[in-house]
């Protein structure tokens, strides 16, 4: 997939990273992906209020709810991060960065 085509951009740094959708395409891609989301949101909430397990403390069933979905959050952010980070283009900031900081520099020993 060409640059001008790859619906989202990925910042990337030494200890972070941040990926935004690029163009319309993009911003529908995560529109589809939050779907799925809302749809463990919403279903966590309805089964957490309809479920009455008969012999199993209320606190513990929550527990459970809560485990299931915090497992299945974890691996929809990390299928969610890979997926884009495939179709994003990649600017690395520690490069701009130094960079810029060399121009700087060059611009300094210029002036003088």
């Amino acid at each position: 997939m060409r640059d001008e085509d790859k619906p989202f951009i990925y910042y990337k740094s030494k200890w972070s990273m941040k990926i935004i959708p690029r163009n319309v395409a993009g911003w529908r891609y995560m529109f589809y992906w939050m779907l799925p989301f809302f749809a463990m949101v919403f279903g966590t909430i309805w089964v957490s209020a309809a479920l009455d397990v008969k012999g199993m403390d209320d606190q513990k069933v929550l527990g459970i709810v809560v485990s299931f979905f915090l497992i299945l959050t974890t691996i929809w952010a990390i299928a969610l991060i890979r997926w884009t980070k495939n179709r994003s283009e990649i600017i690395d900031m520690d490069e701009l960065f130094a960079l810029k900081r060399e121009l700087d520099r060059n611009k300094k020993s210029t002036r003088r």
